[in-house]
């Protein structure tokens, strides 16, 4: 009899970074998001999780992907508790 063991638990790890904002009408130096990205280093599609303004608010981002594997709510945001 032939068995094959395998990790069924072995976690997926999450990688965050800072992004600085680069979208049309805002400023350099406006904010910052807190980003999944890839084992490269890459900005995952559906990935930005929250956006800190140059005025210190923090705003949670809709449509996360659930494929990054974070607790999120109806509408895609990350819960927090």
């Amino acid at each position: 009899m032939q068995v094959e063991v395998f990790d069924a638990l072995k976690r997926k790890e999450l990688v965050l970074r800072l992004c600085m904002q680069n979208q049309e009408g805002v400023e350099p130096g406006g904010g910052v998001h807190i980003c999944a990205v890839d084992e490269r280093g890459n900005r995952l599609s559906e990935g930005t999780l929250l956006e800190i303004t140059s005025d210190g608010k923090v705003l949670r981002h809709a449509g996360i992907s659930n494929r990054i594997g974070i607790p999120l709510t109806a509408d895609g945001k990350m819960q927090i508790s």
